[in-house]
């Protein structure tokens, strides 16, 4: 509730001035709390004392009935009418003062029917209510631990929101709007994209629009996922009226009990175990794709681009190799004034000769492999994407690195997910990911344990880092850069066709000189 009432405060200044600019003043002059934080505690307020919605949203209406960007003129005239009754508003109002639902109820289907009831009392358009439950559920899915894939799947299924674009497609032509349709979206989208609470502000805030109401849908979410710095918390509490105060301290009561058993040093500890359990993770699987899907993809383009030149010249070389033995061993005939024997001749050659005949053979099918992948049929980067997310929402959950409590089973599935990335199987990691949201996400560790579990990661990801710069340092990826360079490749093969023309003047040379040894004859 608190990152609502903050993404409001920050998005107080810009609402009629806009900003592009992600780098913008958080709290310039001028910042205070809008109606979107007046309502947002008014939820709060009939959820904790059990009262109905819309007479407690006009009651604090009343009792704020000036907040700075003021309120809508539908709203403004419900709150000063005789009787309680919606106005089948589909306007943003109904989401922006939605997530105390998130936090105070604790099944899906109750947070939905929760929402839905919010807005009804003035927003009952259809549009206003999938706003609230959107905004409400995807903050319950991020309290619960469900990961970002798994609640933008859920959006986009259950309301039909489109969350594909990106925050700069976004930024560039998005423009002032007051509707659920045309705010939700973008406010979760800017959730999604982000790594950080305060990120998740920024792009909420530069991508214009209804800014305070953007800000306060998308912190709302933002704070359930990752929880606000200490010092931003602060800040917000600063703009608030006593009153607002009361309710918020009760509303922590209830929504975060534990909270006040957490000492700073502890909180410190836990918030730095998750941030560590977030990097592993993700070198983890910068370590995979470069295993499993860049190291082939990269040694098959330079096989068709250095290897099949690399692999003639080889080929001569050998031959070469072949030629100057095979003149050696007929030196040998002639200098003791025999005939020389072409069979043992052969046969000496074939002997001396059969590892690199190997190694011949090998290339040639490491040639033919690497033509048919290039040729086969590649995953779209849609297709892509979505596998590197579910993958990596199964490493955090099951990586016995992370999760050293893990059973035989979850083991056994770590080790399925892993198959199934190598092979790009994308159905069988969605099965796995279906099976982990079956249970609830343990996102906490026991206390006494947190600080080994942080030692552990700290060394993991010392560890992950010195193996991932030694893949760089190594073949194929210390071609990577180059043989996106076609002047490199062009001048690799124009060297090596000089060298190929080279020792094929060896070849005719020592053929020549094995034709005259070979038809040699005794002296008698």
């Amino acid at each position: 509730m608190l990152g609502a009432i903050l993404g409001d405060i920050v998005g107080s200044t810009y609402e009629f001035a806009n900003t592009k600019d992600y780098n913008f003043d958080l709290f310039p002059a001028g910042s205070i709390y809008t109606d979107d934080t007046v309502l947002t505690v008014a939820v709060a307020d009939a959820i904790l004392n059990k009262c109905d919605y819309g007479e407690t949203i006009r009651k604090w209406a009343l009792r704020y009935p000036h907040p700075k960007g003021a309120y809508g003129s539908s709203f403004t005239r419900w709150m000063h009418a005789d009787e309680i009754k919606p106005y089948g508003s589909y306007g943003n109002g109904s989401a922006m003062r939605v997530s105390p639902v998130g936090w105070l109820f604790d099944t899906e289907q109750v947070v939905l029917d929760e929402a839905r009831k919010s807005a009804a009392c003035t927003h009952n358009h259809p549009e206003g209510i999938k706003g609230a439950q959107a905004t409400a559920i995807a903050l319950y899915f991020a309290r619960k631990g469900k990961e970002k894939l798994f609640i933008r799947q859920y959006i986009a299924a259950e309301f039909g929101y489109d969350l594909h674009k990106t925050v700069d497609e976004i930024r560039k032509t998005y423009l002032y709007n007051e509707s659920c349709q045309g705010t939700v979206p973008e406010a979760l989208i800017c959730f999604l994209e982000s790594d950080s609470f305060e990120d998740a502000i920024r792009k909420a805030i530069s991508i214009g629009g209804d800014s305070d109401t953007i800000g306060a849908i998308t912190g709302a979410i933002a704070e359930a996922f990752y929880d606000i710095p200490v010092e931003l918390a602060n800040k917000a509490r600063s703009y608030l009226p006593n009153d607002m105060l009361d309710t918020l301290k009760l509303f922590g009561e209830k929504a975060h009990p534990m909270a006040i058993d957490l000492n700073d040093d502890t909180k410190q500890l836990r918030e730095r175990f998750r941030k560590l359990k977030k990097i592993f993770s993700e070198l983890f699987m910068q370590k995979q794709n470069m295993l499993l899907h860049e190291q082939p993809l990269l040694t098959a383009l330079y096989l068709q681009k250095i290897g099949s030149i690399q692999y003639k010249s080889y080929c001569l070389e050998v031959e070469l190799a072949q030629l100057k033995q095979r003149l050696s061993l007929l030196q040998i005939f002639v200098n003791r004034n025999e005939k020389p024997d072409l069979n043992a001749v052969d046969k000496e050659i074939e002997i001396r000769f059969s590892e690199y005949q190997q190694k011949i053979e090998f290339d040639a099918k490491q040639l033919a492999a690497a033509r048919d992948f290039l040729k086969g049929s590649f995953l779209s980067p849609e297709e892509s994407k979505r596998i590197k997310e579910v993958y990596y929402i199964i490493v955090k959950r099951l990586h016995p690195d992370i999760n050293p409590d893990s059973d035989e089973r979850m083991n056994e599935l770590f080790v399925k997910a892993q198959t199934a990335y190598e092979l790009s199987d994308l159905p069988t990691l969605q099965q796995i990911l279906v099976l982990l949201d079956n249970k609830e996400s343990d996102l906490e560790v026991l206390l006494p344990d947190l600080q080994i579990n942080v030692n552990r990661l700290a060394e993991n990801i010392s560890t992950l880092e010195h193996q991932i710069e030694q893949l760089y340092q190594s073949f194929p990826f210390i071609y990577e850069e180059k043989l996106r360079d076609e002047e490199w490749v062009k001048n690799e093969c124009e060297e090596m066709s000089i060298k190929i023309d080279t020792i094929k003047q060896e070849i005719e040379k020592y053929k020549k000189y094995i034709t005259l040894l070979e038809e040699w004859k005794p002296v008698s």
